[in-house]
């Protein structure tokens, strides 16, 4: 039964959201007579055809509140009923009133500058296609969403025509559902009807908002942000009753400071908060900008500021095998990477390409994080300080030295936030208080810090929304964009229709069941449940979590074996006794995955071997295994959530909102080939793309600006700023810190160092302030507590684990 239900996946759409009812705006015409008013029900006659399932409209009587919005017949009774009860009104003239029924953006536009939350919250993510007369718009249909006017618009998604006496509603869907379009009038479904109608004005409004599946939820969420915010610029007194400034001129044009583009005398500082040979996001990524920044551009006007471990136990754990003595040995590798891994000979040069400046810092344990422990405002000239760029300012700001502000060392400071920590700290126990601390901290700072905030995807919180875009300003290397372009010419060369024998499908990433091996065992499990069988899938990466993983995808006893066969033998004695995690290492059947080690994605992923990449992750921000993987030419099956919005433009991304999706999916791709990619799709991936998205991106426009003056929050946040400064100066910035949780970054004004060397237990986070003042029998009291608590948490967490999974 449900490996039919796959087939029908496979094949055509369903409109299971069209039985969810979405939020109804409740609108009441006042009779002021009675409620047989003829003149009444006419007005709500026509109100009621403009949008059926969207309004419902009463007439009511002088008593009567419970309505989101109050329409007021124009006449002589009107303005006393508004002065005697005061209650939030529209004042409905015979003119507005033919206006509004005989189009249908006048009344919506009517809603949104009533500026009332109950009905902002209630209104559509919408966009209008306008073509009245000579207007003209730009509609482009995608697969998973269309833009009108370079805005996007999720599907499902309603298509409206704008003219009230046009009742032919649409709704267009999604290809990862299968796509197709459904005539509400008639109520039939066109399976292969995706474009929209050419001619006429159109209204086009989201539908995903009201789908309550649980991965929606940060969607809604966004949207509903997106809301607030157009109602907080609505609010300013000098917006028009639209909610927006006047039109001028120079609207479009960049504001001097943030001009990146068209003045090249600029000098740039890329301040990262981590570096090769570690290969992690932050010091891959802050990398390729800086050095694609520098080329063509003059020597030393792009500088990478990159952390330098001081701590010598701190270089062996985090880098293993590689021995720097000095940040000059680090300096060799970094460039040595770029010059081969990257083929960027010329910026690898230190004469003629990217300058390299060191700050000094401590890699945090529990954190698994590297923090400043100096500020490196004072490592940068005064004259060359112009254009810093801060990845992860959050991280940057956290635990920073007390110095100067960036936003007054620098002319221009731009933002871009890789990490979404609030929802990481939200997975962690005490989750419930860390996640808005940490929240809240990450907003003061980076709004303080940053004229101008980039967000990867919309899945991160808001921050300052004035100063807010999301854009995805990453890159791939050049080789797997090579490497799709040799697959596409492969595919045009035999064809498509002959799928690869014995292609795979294979993960990378780090081993953690945050990165979504949990939701990818769930997946396993489904699979098997409709097929009969589970999927062969190949897992490539290192992580603190491997061998736990490893046993509960392969059961105890099998990984055992896999261990001995790996190994050559040997004592697996402590393997054998160790207290299992979860119940799923007692699992009889094998899950068929392979865990190859930690290897670099383009050296395992090019070639033939995998055409299918699958990352079930929805704790990314934007994940850039999944961004390789599609320029490789290869399918990409990921789920439908905010962090994949860019990806969902390309061919070959098959995105999934359930596990029956899930499924067809594979099996779609396990029986088809990738389509080559076009030349035009292939560019977004390179840095050459990326980079020319992160100048337009860092830009301000001065209607920006004015409506950043209008909102007048510069002043909050240079208080902001001048909080945090003080507050981490001297001992008080120590004992701040320390009871954040700082650790081996806490104590950076050196005035506190005597005490901490005569002390023997060094205990980090909130509780060594605490301990400082404690004797030794109270320290092995906790540590006897510790290691009585852990066994019984393993058992307990072996016992809440369902047995269905075996």
């Amino acid at each position: 039964m449900i490996q039919q239900q796959i087939q029908q996946a496979t094949s055509m759409t369903t409109d299971n959201h069209i039985s969810r009812k979405h939020p109804t705006i409740h609108v009441g015409i006042l009779s002021l007579g009675n409620k047989e008013d003829k003149h009444a029900k006419n007005i709500a006659e026509s109100i009621r055809q403009l949008a059926p399932d969207r309004f419902d409209v009463t007439i009511v009587g002088e008593e009567d509140s419970k309505v989101d919005v109050l329409i007021v017949p124009n006449s002589s009774k009107a303005e006393h009923y508004i002065q005697k009860n005061g209650r939030a009104s529209i004042v409905l003239s015979e003119l507005s009133l033919d206006n509004i029924t005989s189009d249908r953006r006048i009344f919506y536009d009517l809603l949104q500058a009533h500026r009332q939350e109950s009905i902002l919250k209630k209104l559509p993510v919408r966009a209008y296609a306008n073509r009245d007369g000579s207007a003209t718009c730009n509609v482009v249909v995608r697969r998973e969403h269309i833009e009108i006017d370079g805005k996007m618009i999720l599907k499902p998604c309603m298509e409206r025509p704008a003219s009230a006496q046009n009742a032919d509603f649409r709704i267009y869907y999604p290809k990862s559902s299968g796509g197709g379009c459904k005539h509400l009038q008639t109520g039939r479904f066109h399976a292969d009807l995706d474009d929209v109608r050419p001619d006429g004005s159109y209204i086009y409004e989201e539908l995903m908002d009201y789908v309550d599946a649980p991965e929606k939820i940060d969607q809604r969420r966004y949207r509903k942000r997106d809301r607030m915010r157009d109602a907080a610029y609505s609010a300013i007194p000098s917006l028009d009753m639209k909610g927006e400034i006047p039109h001028y001129d120079d609207d479009d044009d960049i504001t001097y400071e943030s001009d990146l583009l068209s003045r090249t005398d600029r000098k740039f500082y890329i301040v990262t908060t981590a570096s090769l040979p570690w290969m992690t996001g932050t010091a891959v990524n802050p990398l390729l900008r800086a050095a694609y920044l520098a080329r063509g551009r003059p020597k030393g006007s792009v500088t990478l500021v990159i952390p330098w471990l001081s701590n010598e136990e701190d270089r062996k754990q985090l880098y293993g095998k590689y021995d720097f003595k000095t940040p000059d040995d680090q300096e060799a590798h970094v460039r040595q990477w770029l010059r081969e891994k990257a083929h960027m000979p010329e910026e690898a040069d230190p004469q003629t390409g990217l300058q390299i400046l060191w700050y000094d810092s401590r890699y945090h344990t529990i954190f698994k994080s590297i923090f400043s422990v100096e500020d490196i405002c004072k490592l940068i000239p005064d004259e060359s300080a112009d254009v810093c760029v801060l990845e992860e300012p959050e991280h940057l700001n956290w635990f920073r030295a007390e110095g100067d502000s960036w936003t007054k060392k620098f002319n221009f400071t731009v933002g871009i936030v890789h990490t979404n920590y609030k929802a990481y700290a939200g997975a962690q126990i005490g989750g419930t208080i860390a996640a808005p601390v940490i929240s809240g901290m990450s907003t003061l700072v980076v709004r303080a810090y940053c004229n101008k905030i980039i967000k990867l995807s919309p899945v991160l919180q808001t921050f300052s929304p004035e100063k807010e875009i999301v854009c995805n300003v990453h890159g791939v290397r050049g080789d797997f964009v090579s490497e799709g372009e040799r697959r596409a010419k492969d595919a045009k060369q035999n064809g498509t229709d002959h799928p690869i024998e014995g292609a795979r499908a294979y993960f990378v990433g780090k081993i953690l069941w945050a990165k979504g091996l949990d939701k990818l065992m769930n997946l396993q499990h489904f699979y098997r449940k409709t097929t009969g069988s589970y999927f062969p899938i190949d897992i490539i990466g290192d992580g603190p979590e491997l061998e736990e993983i490893r046993r509960a995808y392969l059961g105890r006893s099998t990984a055992n074996k896999s261990m001995i066969s790996n190994e050559g033998g040997g004592n697996l004695s402590s393997f054998d006794f160790d207290m299992p995690k979860t119940i799923r290492e007692f699992r009889r059947t094998p899950i068929p995955a392979n865990f190859l080690g930690r290897h670099e994605h383009f050296e395992k992923g090019h070639g033939d071997k995998y055409k299918i990449f699958i990352n079930p992750s929805v704790t990314e921000v934007l994940c850039t295994t999944t961004a390789e993987a599609l320029a490789m030419g290869k399918f990409a099956i990921i789920p439908a959530h905010p962090s994949n919005v860019f990806f969902l433009q390309f061919p070959n991304c098959l995105s999934y909102q359930n596990k029956l999706e899930f499924a067809a999916n594979l099996r779609w791709a396990l029986e088809h080939e990738p389509e080559p990619l076009t030349a035009e799709l292939t560019h977004q991936f390179t840095w050459e793309a990326a980079t020319d998205r992160f100048i337009a991106a860092s830009a301000i426009t001065m209607r920006e600006e004015r409506i950043r003056s209008k909102a007048q929050k510069s002043k909050i946040d240079d208080r902001i700023a001048a909080f945090h400064i003080a507050i981490s100066k001297g001992k008080r910035g120590d004992v701040a810190r320390i009871l954040a949780g700082a650790g081996p970054v806490a104590r950076q004004s050196g005035k506190w160092q005597p005490y901490f060397d005569n002390f023997r237990h060094r205990a980090y986070g909130a509780i060594e302030t605490t301990v400082f003042f404690a004797q030794d029998y109270f320290v092995w009291f906790l540590l006897s507590i510790v290691l009585i608590i852990i066994p019984i948490r393993n058992l307990i967490s072996v016992a809440a684990v369902g047995y269905t999974e075996l």
